[in-house]
């Protein structure tokens, strides 16, 4: 083989993590390489009694000769028990299997013939402790066996099979773990969007999408997250420049959004993505926060309001009631809206208040709404870090 068909398989094997039908395009050119008329790329556990396999890829293998040997002949199949052994080693099955084996097991006095596969060359390598990633390469029955030349060509890019697949298998996990974490921020009731150093939405959750998707005040085109009132573009913007320099608490933690619809103010909290202790303990909660910068809950008074009570009694041992005005205050109400609304009378809504001053070591409601909103990020966090981690 030339020198520049070898890099080029060498690219298409580097490639392979990084493309959705990254190993079909490897298998297909390791069997155009040395001739091979079927195959796939299988994934072996061995820790058990008995070897579990998972095919990733399969390629010239009729469905009926699949389900035949499924069915069976997969527990019999005498090349599993001389698979592990084997790993970082080209071997072909006559040179695996003893010849006595082979004469007289059913796998190649029936199965095989059955539906024409003869020669077969594997390409092992450890992929784990007892795991065995492997190419298995197939020829026709009584085809030529395979040569000393292909051998060696498969022998020389085993390293780089094993590299590129414990790289697709850490690609692979990453995105499970990212897709169960966002799936956790999706089932949180808050409306939640993690904003870069440039503003951009890196990700945004259900409730998010949803006040998004009505389109009145703040909308998201693409990743860039849009609101028609320019005075809370500006501050929004502001505290994103803040946070990029090391310094978001310069800027107001509460702003509210007008709404060209006339209906109540969106209520935009927004908080410093800095890492939480759960955070820190949990990788994938740690990696899908690291490029955000910002936390913005968008509190909508007629469709999604924040529902923090039950947080913030936790994170202050705030009681019911108070809580429920802390909610409120977060909300947009004033107190005495939130006397009205809650049957109280003022002097009683003032103690409330006074007590959750005290409970959160704030002394002014601006200062309030800021520990308040801070708390609600770590909050964030800490629920999808303990939902992924149940």
């Amino acid at each position: 083989m030339a020198v520049s068909d070898y890099e080029r398989l060498l690219g298409i094997i580097y490639d392979a993590p990084w493309q959705p039908d990254g190993w079909a395009v490897v298998l297909r050119e390791l069997r155009r390489a040395v001739g091979a008329t079927g195959g796939h790329i299988l994934d072996s556990d061995f820790s058990g009694s008995a070897p579990v396999r998972r095919y990733l890829v399969q390629q010239g293998v009729p469905k009926e000769a699949q389900a035949d040997y499924d069915a069976n002949w997969y527990d019999r199949d005498p090349r599993w028990r001389y698979g592990a052994p084997n790993a970082g080693q080209v071997v072909a099955d006559h040179e695996q299997l003893p010849a006595e084996v082979r004469q007289r097991d059913g796998l190649y006095q029936e199965y095989l013939p059955r539906y024409d596969f003869g020669p077969l060359l594997s390409v092992p390598f450890a992929t784990g402790a007892q795991r065995i990633g492997s190419v298995q390469l197939l020829r026709p029955n009584r085809a030529e066996l395979y040569g000393a030349a292909q051998k060696r060509l498969l022998q020389a890019l085993l390293p780089h099979l094993q590299r590129a697949m414990a790289a697709t298998m850490r690609v692979s996990a990453l995105l499970s773990d990212q897709a169960g974490l966002e799936g956790a921020l999706d089932r949180l009731d808050a409306a939640l969007v993690l904003l870069a150093s440039d503003g951009t939405a890196t990700f945004a959750n259900r409730q998010a999408r949803r006040i998004a998707g009505i389109g009145d005040g703040l909308r998201l085109q693409g990743k860039r997250l849009l609101l028609d009132d320019r005075a809370a573009r500006k501050a929004l913007d502001r505290q994103i420049a803040d946070a990029a320099n090391g310094n978001a608490a310069a800027s107001p933690l509460l702003v509210r959004a007008k709404r060209p619809s006339g209906l109540p103010d969106l209520l935009l909290h927004i908080a410093p993505a800095a890492p939480t202790d759960a955070t820190a303990s949990d990788a994938t909660a740690g990696r899908l926060f690291a490029a955000a910068r910002i936390c913005l809950f968008i509190s909508d008074p007629v469709l999604s309001p924040l529902p923090a009570a039950d947080a913030l009694a936790c994170a202050f041992g705030l009681t019911r009631a108070e809580a429920k005005l802390a909610e409120s205050l977060l909300n947009g109400m004033n107190r005495a809206d939130y006397a009205r609304h809650a049957g109280l009378s003022i002097n009683t809504v003032k103690r409330q208040l006074e007590h959750v001053f005290a409970k959160t070591q704030t002394s002014s409601q601006q200062e309030l709404i800021a520990v308040l909103t801070r708390s609600l990020a770590a909050c964030a966090a800490n629920a999808a870090a303990n939902e992924r981690a149940e």
